[in-house]
């Protein structure tokens, strides 16, 4: 914990939620701890930290970036690991594979850069892996499908390219895959279907080719399924409409074509439909059509109602 307090640069600044390494650790702010005094969690946050321009707001000089130490990887009772501040940048270290207690590893708003380490596949008890709003680059490892107890897989507004590992597919336990606001390339695994726990999937902003995979029919749990903005063509499968739970389908802003399977009629529970921007043809099955109508004229569908 001295690694990352110093790291954090608040060593030296007065008041800072009671991070001083003069008292234990269990009084500082956002840290978490056993009756042993080893660390179960760390959260931290924008307003913990305490730079000399925190109190000067006319100050011109903005709070100095920090990276996250390898020491970190020591800390072999962290439990969750939460970290919510732009001043954050630098590499996820590879050390952090050692945490083999950590169950979440959530990071937003920051400016991390560099590639996603394999080491995180080390990860056996992680079951959140959720990454927002950062600088990461190159290709999502295979090596976190060994993750057998994650249920959120969350990474959006990043620069990673290359194509989804279809073995994503294995992750049985998995309830919220959504990869968004990157530059993925490739089609959708037809893998993904296999996740049939899953409840949210979005895969929206990417450079997604492909037709989308009839597999995602048998992903009858899911209430959201998200792929808008990419670059999809064919049709759309008429096994959607066995998602019987779903509440969201959004395929907008794509290059889909043919019309409109009577399947979707199905879709008893749906609230929102987004199907603009595509090739679509034919009419719209007149059970979609109060859906499709709350809309603004950009998402609506021009099209007729089937009579």
């Amino acid at each position: 914990m001295a690694a990352l307090y110093q790291a954090a640069a608040v060593d030296g600044q007065p008041d800072c939620h009671g991070w001083s390494i003069d008292v234990p650790v269990n009084t500082w702010q956002g840290v978490s701890t056993n009756a042993d005094g080893r660390v179960l969690g760390i959260s931290m946050w924008e307003s913990i930290f305490c730079h000399p321009t925190t109190h000067l707001p006319s100050a011109s000089v903005p709070p100095p970036k920090w990276v996250l130490p390898p020491e970190l990887g020591n800390l072999n009772k962290l439990d969750r690991l939460a970290i919510d501040t732009y001043q954050l940048s630098g590499e996820i270290p590879s050390q952090l594979g050692k945490l083999s207690s950590l169950t979440r590893l959530e990071i937003y708003n920051s400016s991390l850069s560099g590639k996603i380490p394999v080491e995180l596949g080390s990860l056996a008890n992680l079951k959140r892996f959720q990454i927002h709003a950062s600088q990461l680059t190159g290709e999502i490892p295979p090596e976190l499908a060994d993750l057998d107890n994650l249920t959120h897989f969350e990474i959006d507004s990043s620069k990673l390219v290359g194509e989804i590992p279809p073995d994503l597919g294995d992750l049985d336990n998995l309830t919220h895959l959504k990869i968004g606001g990157s530059r993925l390339s490739g089609s959708i695994p037809s893998e993904l279907g296999n996740l049939t726990n899953l409840t949210h999937l979005s895969l929206v902003n990417n450079q997604l080719t492909g037709n989308v995979p009839p597999e995602l029919g048998n992903l009858r749990n899911l209430v959201v399924l998200d792929l808008r903005y990419n670059r999809l063509s064919g049709p759309i499968p008429s096994e959607l409409g066995n998602l019987v739970n779903l509440t969201h389908l959004y395929l907008s802003g794509n290059q889909l074509s043919g019309e409109i399977p009577p399947e979707l009629a199905n879709l008893v529970n749906l609230r929102a439909l987004l199907l603009g921007g595509n090739q679509l043809s034919g009419c719209l099955p007149a059970s979609l059509d109060p859906v499709s109508a709350s809309f603004g004229p950009d998402d609506v569908l021009a099209m007729p109602v089937c009579q």
